[in-house]
């Protein structure tokens, strides 16, 4: 809250590409005029990394965060080895997926994710700033 949203997300990228095999290119361009909405932005870029540090295997993990069109479009892509995300909701793991899925409900949004075994996993979050 301190710092802004932008802010904080280069120091957690910069904090975690330093302690760990990960290195994370961050642009952050993009904030909500309200509080709640970016605090809820940086737990799920929190749970984005922890998912692929825990695991993707993933070398690169790349995170913009832009305003279009009237939205906030968050997207992360890394090169890590992917999942097959309906057998995971299926079979009930997935805790993280969750998370992100709740959190992006909570703020109206929608989630969008690609992945496929071996090519890595992209999630697009969608947030409307018609109230903004």
């Amino acid at each position: 809250q301190r710092k802004g949203l932008p802010a904080a997300l280069q120091e957690l990228a910069s904090y975690t590409s330093n302690r760990t095999q990960l290195q994370i290119e961050l642009t952050a361009t993009a904030v909500s005029s309200k509080e709640t909405v970016n605090i809820h932005l940086y737990r799920i870029v929190q749970e984005i990394i922890h998912n692929t540090i825990k695991h993707a295997q993933a070398s690169l993990l790349q995170i913009q965060l832009i305003r279009e069109n009237g939205k906030l479009i968050l997207t992360s892509k890394h090169n890590g080895k992917g999942f097959r995300y309906e057998e995971k909701i299926e079979k009930g793991s997935g805790f993280g997926l969750r998370n992100l899925l709740s959190r992006t409900d909570v703020l109206g949004g929608d989630l969008f994710i690609e992945s496929k075994e071996g090519k890595g996993t992209v999630y697009t979050i969608e947030i409307s700033l018609t109230n903004e």
